[in-house]
């Protein structure tokens, strides 16, 4: 859904509209700002209640509508390279050596609902990952699997990951 607006909203702004509707946290997906314009990612199902009762933003006036997927903004975002080696190419490794956390730690952020894979939440730690995955993390952010790049002689898998900043 995209919501348009005269001046700049900033995440929490919009955040915390979406929930004062009544939305339940676990709908909302990823939060794209772009200047006036901001994409959220919403379950399909709860995306004609926001569109009718999200008005104001603040004490901003909004305009709120649905659009596809392939119109989500492109972030412009300055990215951190990272090339590294895992194990598997399991969901809970790769966030694990992108923010240098251990696999437990990471499998409770995605047990604790906290992981979309491709704006879609994901529950699943054992989930695989593939080449060009966008996959953001509450608390920590987001970040590109950009390249698989083969397996090391240990049989590792060498990924370059690519972290917002």
């Amino acid at each position: 859904m995209e919501i348009t607006s005269n001046e700049k909203l900033g995440h929490r702004q919009i955040l915390g509209s979406i929930l004062s509707t009544g939305v339940k946290r676990e709908v909302i997906g990823d939060i794209i700002i772009k200047e006036c314009n901001a994409n959220v990612a919403v379950k399909k199902d709860i995306s004609k209640f926001i569109i009718q009762n999200l008005e104001r933003i603040g004490h901003e006036k909004v305009k709120v509508k649905e659009i596809a997927k392939s119109e989500i903004l492109k972030t412009s975002a300055e990215f951190k390279e990272i090339k590294t080696t895992v194990a598997s190419l399991r969901l809970d490794a790769i966030i694990s050596a992108c923010y240098g956390l251990s696999r437990e730690i990471s499998v409770k952020l995605i047990q604790a609902e906290k992981v979309n894979v491709n704006y879609v939440l994901t529950t699943n730690n054992s989930k695989p990952i593939n080449e060009g995955d966008l996959i953001s993390v509450r608390g920590y952010g987001r970040f590109v699997v950009a390249e698989i790049l083969g397996n090391t002689r240990k049989d590792r898998v060498r990924v370059v990951l690519k972290q917002n900043i």
